[in-house]
């Protein structure tokens, strides 16, 4: 996996730009190019249809390219307007301010890869880094007023069974001592090889809920925050699932960090 910066595909100047607030980010849009049945494979396709990408949209008066960041089907990932610059794609500008737009570089119908589901899902855990309430993945579709076939029905999909969560933010890594380190290292090397089910509700095993508890008075408020993130995350999941047991588990567990953040302060 690689990567590339705006000078890798050499990127014009933005006319403008305007900083996420973290306070009001609460999720990330999957987009699509809508390029029809093309492929886009080699890295030179790939930076000259950025390239091509950024002049539509500057012509239609926007600042830059619409994406913050891309990925595609060799699990790269295309540094755009950047992951703290706000969107200009999800279709309002109440939007663009509350979901970070993820560009996926696939044409119609076409699967993504193994390597472009791994890296969105390590992409989406990096986002939570930075906004830690942006814990809803959804379609372009499913947020724009008047809907849009963005990003289409195979990605729709995906993101219905979970596909794209991540399987550990890197904020539990980040943020811990060592112990509990070494520890959340272990368990999510398990969880990743362990990558059948949806990502999301593999994080309600009981052996990870139990060292939360016991550990409970050496986790920082930033790892509570994170962790929080993502049980919110699979919170949200179990609710478009009709996961009713499930749903009441997690809420359970969400409260239960509420009190550990409120005792800390």
């Amino acid at each position: 996996m690689t990567r590339y910066s705006r000078a890798d595909w050499r990127a014009d100047r933005p006319t403008g730009s305007h900083a996420l607030v973290p306070s009001q980010v609460v999720g990330v849009a999957l987009h699509w190019p809508a390029m029809g049945k093309k492929r886009l494979v080699t890295r030179d396709e790939i930076a000259q249809a950025l390239r091509g990408w950024q002049d539509f949209h500057q012509g239609k008066g926007w600042s830059d390219i619409g994406y913050q960041v891309a990925v595609d089907q060799n699990g790269n990932r295309w540094d755009l307007r950047g992951l703290r610059a706000r969107s200009g794609a999800n279709g309002t500008n109440a939007l663009n301010r509350r979901y970070v737009a993820v560009l996926l570089i696939l044409g119609e119908g076409e699967q993504p890869t193994e390597q472009m589901l791994r890296e969105v899902r390590t992409l989406l855990g990096d986002i939570r880094d930075l906004y830690p309430g942006a814990v809803s993945v959804v379609g372009h579709g499913d947020i724009r007023p008047g809907g849009t076939a963005c990003p289409g029905p195979v990605v729709g999909k995906l993101i219905d069974a979970g596909a794209f969560y991540p399987t550990a933010s890197t904020a539990y890594v980040r943020q811990t001592g060592p112990k509990v380190r070494a520890a959340f290292e272990r368990l999510y090397a398990t969880e990743q090889q362990r990558n059948a089910a949806p990502t999301g509700m593999k994080r309600l095993r009981l052996g990870l809920w139990l060292r939360i508890v016991q550990w409970r008075s050496e986790l920082t408020v930033a790892q509570l925050r994170a962790l929080r993130a993502d049980f919110s995350a699979d919170l949200a999941y179990a609710i478009r699932r009709g996961m009713k047991k499930t749903t009441l588990a997690l809420e359970a567990r969400v409260r239960y960090i509420d009190r550990l953040l409120t005792k800390k302060g």
